[in-house]
C-alpha cells in the first residue's frame, strides 16, 4: 500500500530525535511496507489480484510534445468527442468517445456485479526530456482505438513495495471504473481519487485504490490518476522554475473529466474531489488555494489531512532545488543540466541525508522536502490561512484516524534504533518544534514521564498536526461541512513493521474500508468490519451526490451523520456512533497557531 507514506515526516522526527541523544546523528529513512499486494490489470475487488507483468506498459502510447510556458495547466483538448460510437469486435467494452480517441475497455467483478474499467488512460502527454520541470500538455488524439486496459506506468519514484507497473515520465494517465449500464446520458455521480505518499510516491496503480466496488454497488463513476512525484513534481525556486508540476498534473486530469466524463456516464457538473494523506493536501489545496481549479469539481473530501503544515515559499524552496542541483554535479548547468539526465539519477539524489536535515533545520514547513509550494499564481495563499480569510467554498468532509501520530513516530523510533523517549529528548524536542514560549504549557496538557515518552510525543502529532488543525478548517465552514473519527481497530495491520499499529488505529488505516479492497491487499475484514465498510462507501457515494449529504442516497442503511456546525463528528467504529467536541486539547493548539509556528533549530548543518 502506502509504503513510503512516512518517509519525510519519520526522517525529520527522527533527526530531531537524534539531536537529542547523544553520539546519534542518523537522519535514516524508514519504509513501512504492509502484506505485499499485487498490482491489478483488470481492477478486480473481488478476486486475488494478478500481478502486473514488469514489461507490462499501456497500449496508448504519447508522444513527445513541445513544452508550454503557461503557469497553470493547458486544458484545450485536441478534438471534441463525438455520438457515442458503434461497438467495434476488436474492443472488450467500448469503444467511447473522448478528446484523446475512441477508448476500448475491460471489465471488472465486483459486489457480485461487473463494471467497465478503462484503465491507464492518457490525459497528458510525456513529462520526460523537455517537458521535464514543464506544466503538462493534454493528450493529443490518437487515430485508432486506444486499448486502456491494463494500468498505465507509474511515475518515477523509489521502487515500490509491491509488484506495480514500470515507472516512465510518460506517466500521466488515469483510470475509470464505470457501471456496466451506463450510458453516456447517465449523468452519475463521480468521485475523483488522489493517492497519499508524502509527494514521494504513490500511484493510481496501488490495489487498495480500485474503484471497482465503489463504482459497482452505488452506481457511481470513480476515478484515480497519477500526477508527477518528489524532485521531478515539485523542484521550485531556481532558474525561474516555479514547482506545482504534480498539482498541475491533477489539475489537467481534473479538466480531462471536465471534457470527458459524461461519455463514461458521469456527471461534470457533479465531481467529488477526495484523497488520504498528500492526496487530502492536494484536496486541500484546490480547495482552497488553487484558483483555477474552482471550477473543477463540487465538494471535497479529506481524509488525514496534516493542515498544520505549512507549505514552503518560492524563497524557502529554492536551496533545496540548488542542493539538489550540486549533488547531482549540475551547479552550473541548472535545471537545463538536471533535465538531460536520467529520471532515476534525480530519484536516487532527493532524500539525501542533507536535504532532510536541511529541512529539518527550516522547521515545519521542511519536513517536507518536495511538496507544493506557494508560488503566487498557481497556489496562492497556505490553506489554512484561506480558510480562517474565506471560509470553505464547496460542501467539504474532513476526518482523521484516532492515533494518526503513532505510526511516524515508531516508525522513527526504529530508524534510530531507539524504544523509548526520554524525557530530555521529549522537552528538547518540543521546544524545537514550539518554542520555549510554548513548552510550559504543552508540558501541562501532555505531562512527561519517567519511562517513556513516546506514546505523548504520538499523541501531540495526533492532536495538533491532524486532529485540531482539521477541526479549526472545519470551523470555518457551514451546514454543508462534516466530519469523521475513525477509530476502527482493524484485525489486520497493514503496517507490520510498526507492530504499534497492531493495537492503535494508524495513519491510513481507513482507505481499505473507503473502497472496501481488504482482499486486493491479501486481507480479509471481520463481518463487523465489512458493514462498517459498506457505512462508508455508501456515506462517501452519497457524498458525491448533487445535495453532497452522505445521510441521502447510498445502498446501506445507516447511522444519521450530524453536520458539523457545534463541532459533532461521527465516529467510524463497531458501532457508529457520534461525539461533540472531543477533547484533543484543541483550545492550547489553536492558541500556539497553525501558520509559522515551528522554530528553526540551531545551525546544526544545512544546505
Amino acid at each position: 500500500m502506502m509504503q513510503a507514506q512516512v518517509r519525510w515526516t519519520v526522517a525529520a522526527v527522527g533527526a530531531i530525535l537524534a539531536t537529542a541523544v547523544s553520539g546519534c546523528s542518523d537522519g535514516h529513512h524508514h519504509r513501512a511496507r504492509t502484506a505485499t499486494p499485487t498490482a491489478t490489470g483488470t481492477a478486480s475487488a473481488t478476486a486475488t489480484p494478478t500481478p502486473v507483468p514488469p514489461s507490462a506498459t499501456p497500449t496508448a502510447t504519447a508522444t513527445l510534445a513541445p513544452p508550454t510556458a503557461s503557469a497553470t495547466a493547458s486544458a484545450t483538448p485536441s478534438a471534441t468527442p463525438t455520438a457515442t460510437p458503434t461497438h467495434d469486435p476488436s474492443c472488450a467494452v467500448g469503444p467511447v468517445d473522448s478528446t484523446v480517441g475512441l477508448v476500448c475497455g475491460t471489465t471488472a467483478a465486483a459486489a457480485g456485479t461487473t463494471v467497465r474499467a478503462f484503465l491507464g488512460i492518457n490525459f497528458g502527454e510525456t513529462t520526460g526530456g523537455a517537458s521535464r520541470w514543464q506544466p503538462p500538455t493534454p493528450k493529443a488524439r490518437q487515430t485508432g482505438l486506444i486499448q486502456a486496459v491494463q494500468l498505465g506506468p507509474i511515475c518515477p519514484q523509489a521502487p515500490p513495495d509491491f509488484p506495480s507497473p514500470p515507472q516512465s515520465e510518460d506517466c500521466l494517465s488515469l483510470n475509470v471504473w464505470t457501471p456496466a449500464d451506463a450510458g453516456p446520458d447517465a449523468t452519475l455521480p463521480t468521485l475523483v481519487f488522489i493517492y497519499g505518499g508524502s509527494f514521494l510516491d504513490g500511484s493510481s496503480a496501488i490495489p487498495i485504490y480500485d474503484g471497482a466496488y465503489i463504482a459497482a454497488s452505488q452506481h457511481a463513476v470513480v476515478v484515480n490518476l497519477n500526477y508527477r512525484l518528489g524532485a521531478l513534481g515539485f523542484l521550485a525556486g531556481i532558474d525561474a522554475v516555479n514547482g506545482n508540476f504534480g498539482l498541475l498534473d491533477q489539475q489537467l486530469a481534473l479538466h480531462w473529466v471536465q471534457d470527458n466524463i459524461a461519455a463514461f456516464g458521469g456527471d461534470p457538473d457533479d465531481v467529488m474531489l477526495f484523497g488520504e494523506s498528500a492526496g487530502a493536501m492536494s484536496v486541500g489545496l484546490h480547495l482552497l488555494s488553487m484558483p483555477g481549479s474552482s471550477a473543477l469539481f463540487s465538494a471535497a473530501l479529506m481524509e488525514s489531512n496534516p493542515l498544520a503544515l505549512p507549505y514552503k515559499n518560492l524563497s524557502e524552496a529554492a536551496p533545496f532545488a540548488t542542493q539538489l542541483a550540486k549533488l547531482l554535479d549540475c551547479e552550473t548547468g541548472g535545471v537545463e543540466c538536471m533535465r538531460a539526465l536520467p529520471a532515476q539519477q534525480i530519484v536516487d539524489k532527493q532524500e539525501d541525508k542533507s536535504l532532510v536535515l536541511a529541512g529539518l533545520l527550516s522547521g515545519f514547513q521542511g519536513l517536507l522536502v518536495w511538496a507544493p509550494v506557494i508560488d503566487g499564481t498557481v497556489v496562492t495563499a497556505q490553506p489554512i490561512v484561506a480558510a480562517k480569510a474565506d471560509g470553505l467554498p464547496k460542501p467539504t468532509l474532513i476526518g482523521t484516524n484516532q492515533d494518526e501520530g503513532t505510526l511516524f513516530v515508531y516508525s522513527a523510533l526504529q530508524a534510530l534504533g531507539l524504544t523509548v523517549v526520554t524525557t530530555a529528548q521529549y522537552e528538547q524536542l518540543l521546544t524545537r518544534l514550539f518554542g520555549q514560549s510554548n513548552l510550559a504549557a504543552i508540558l501541562a496538557a501532555y505531562p512527561p514521564n519517567d519511562t517513556d515518552n513516546a506514546p505523548a510525543l504520538s499523541t501531540i502529532s495526533t492532536d495538533y498536526i491532524f486532529f485540531c488543525s482539521s477541526q479549526y478548517a472545519a470551523d470555518q465552514g457551514d451546514a454543508t461541512t462534516f466530519a469523521y473519527v475513525f477509530t476502527q481497530l482493524t484485525n489486520f495491520n497493514i503496517w507490520p513493521d510498526v507492530p504499534q499499529c497492531a493495537t492503535q488505529v494508524c495513519h491510513g488505516d481507513e482507505v481499505a474500508y473507503v473502497f472496501n479492497t481488504a482482499t486486493n491487499i491479501l486481507q480479509s475484514f471481520t463481518p463487523d468490519e465489512e458493514a462498517l465498510s459498506l457505512a462508508m462507501v455508501s456515506y462517501w457515494a452519497s457524498f458525491a451526490e448533487p445535495e453532497h449529504n452522505p445521510n441521502s442516497g447510498g445502498t446501506t442503511t445507516r447511522p444519521t451523520w450530524p453536520a458539523f456546525p457545534g463541532r459533532n463528528y461521527l465516529v467510524l467504529d463497531t458501532p457508529i456512533s457520534t461525539v461533540t467536541d472531543p477533547d484533543h486539547n484543541c483550545p492550547l493548539w489553536d492558541g500556539i497557531g497553525y501558520e509559522v509556528v515551528s522554530t528553526a533549530l540551531p545551525e546544526e548543518g544545512g544546505l
